[in-house]
């Protein structure tokens, strides 16, 4: 017979004083509060196909890292460190040479240009390029991201998120990545990409949408996230 014990008590007189683990729907802990019991609860996993796509994604380029030789996995170390990007908290910090490496091809693989295993020859940025004013018109069907600065050999990742309330100052986790372009251009109309993922678009004056972009030369050099609020308008 097998026993699984996956709820170890402390009882008294009274009954019980403290607990770990769980026991049918009930999860018992303790935090500074105290004593607590709570239902337990399964974390949600909705196994898109874009998300087992990214894990497979993940998967690929975190494998071929270990296919490098030592020396290019020390030019990629050497190379990240000239590239330092600022944390919510304002301070500067740099990547490691694997995790370069990764947000590199991770963003190469999800446009479907494949894997870069040698260091760019040059890593400078795009040149000039600007985020300008997002138009949302929740009665034509338009959501249009407009650029300014774009280079020839550019490519743009545009990333959104979900509408929030017109008092909401900072811009909120969660933004989904909504379309990719290559090429120039200076107005990237994503309508009916990000409806397909948030749905339709509230009324005019209810929500607002916070709109980022991320774009790299033909080199797969990235510009630092830039962001930028759209407000619905009729």
């Amino acid at each position: 017979m097998k026993l699984i014990i996956a709820l170890l008590a402390q009882w008294s007189g009274i009954g019980t004083v403290d607990g770990r683990g769980k026991l049918n729907g009930s999860v018992a802990s303790k935090n500074k509060g105290g004593n607590y019991w709570r239902t337990k609860v399964t974390p949600t996993n909705p196994r898109s196909a874009a998300q087992s796509q990214v894990r497979s994604n993940m998967s690929y380029v975190s494998r071929a890292w270990k296919e490098l030789d030592a020396v290019d996995r020390d030019a990629w170390n050497s190379i990240a460190d000239s590239f330092p990007y600022t944390n919510i908290f304002g301070e500067t910090k740099t990547l490691s040479g694997f995790a370069f490496w990764t947000k590199l091809n991770m963003n190469k693989m999800q446009n479907g240009s494949g894997t870069l295993y040698d260091m760019p020859p040059t890593m400078d940025g795009p040149v000039g390029l600007t985020l300008g004013a997002v138009e949302i018109v929740a009665t034509g069907d338009q959501f249009d991201v407009n650029l300014t600065g774009t280079a020839s050999g550019n490519s743009t990742w545009v990333f959104a998120s979900k509408p929030v309330s017109n008092g909401v100052g900072a811009t909120p986790s969660g933004m989904k990545f909504i379309k990719f372009v290559s090429g120039v251009t200076t107005t990237i109309d994503i309508f009916a990409a990000y409806t397909a993922i948030f749905g339709s678009l509230p009324a005019a004056g209810t929500k607002k949408i916070f709109v980022g972009i991320v774009s790299c030369n033909n080199t797969s050099s990235l510009t630092n996230v830039m962001t930028s609020v759209g407000t619905i308008v009729q």
